[in-house]
């Protein structure tokens, strides 16, 4: 019974820690992807603003 119950322990540590890798990862990820998204929109909405990743004369049309 006691082996039982420390293994049992043993494997609630294990998926508490995985869990907490998951949803670091999972932060990580959402992160990222709101920082390409706000990177887009700044691009699509006006490429003349300063915030723009391309140079003014990148993006006019000649």
């Amino acid at each position: 019974m006691i082996n039982q119950r420390k293994w049992m322990m043993l494997w609630l540590n294990k998926t508490e820690q995985s869990r907490k890798v998951l949803l670091g990862r999972n932060i990580e990820n959402i992160l990222w992807f709101t920082f390409l998204e706000r990177q887009l929109r700044n691009f699509t909405t006006s490429p003349n603003k300063r915030n723009s990743p391309l140079p003014i004369s990148a993006t006019k049309e000649v």
